[in-house]
Order: C-alpha cells, then sequence, then structure tokens
C-alpha cells in the first residue's frame, strides 16, 4: 500500500497484474457485495490498506482467522480503488 500512497502511476507500472505475496495484520475479514470473500490487511480504516480477494469456494479457508491475527496472502495486483485490490488470493 505504501508504494501506491506514495505513488499511484509508478506503483502500477511496478505491481499491476503481477504476483505477489503479502503479509500483515487483518483488519476485517468480510464479503462485497456479491459474496465473495476478502479479508483486508494493514491500515487504520477501510480504504487504506490491501483487499485480498478471495474465490467464494475458499471461504471456508478464511474461517480459522480472526481481527488482529497475521496473515500471508499470495495473488495478482489489480488496482488501487480505495484499497489496493488483489485478486485470486490464497492463504500461504
Amino acid at each position: 500500500y505504501a508504494a501506491y500512497d506514495a505513488n499511484e502511476v509508478a506503483a502500477d507500472e511496478r505491481f499491476k497484474d503481477k504476483p505477489v505475496i503479502v503479509t500483515g495484520k487483518i483488519q476485517s475479514i468480510s464479503k462485497d457485495l456479491f459474496g465473495s470473500p476478502y479479508v483486508i490487511l494493514g491500515g487504520t480504516d477501510s480504504l487504506d490498506g490491501v483487499q485480498c480477494m478471495f474465490d467464494k469456494a475458499a471461504a471456508s479457508s478464511l474461517t480459522r482467522l480472526s481481527k488482529g491475527d497475521t496473515a500471508t496472502i499470495s495473488g495478482t495486483v489489480s488496482r488501487k480503488l480505495g484499497n489496493v485490490m488483489v485478486r485470486d488470493c490464497r492463504l500461504q
């Protein structure tokens, strides 16, 4: 998130559509409007972290997580939309 906060254009050049592994403190675990689960790592409010989007079939893997835990998640950077969006995520 810090790279996107400092310079979104440069961060897109470096990260967009590329695989990443992110580790951070879980800010929230929820579902989007379409029922797809996600985890937000880092940040202090709902728009300043890394939002890791999971497939609906992966929802059961998230049941062992809690807010405040530290998690490592892999996925592909999509874009910054408030949070930095990471899609096709998996717990590591």
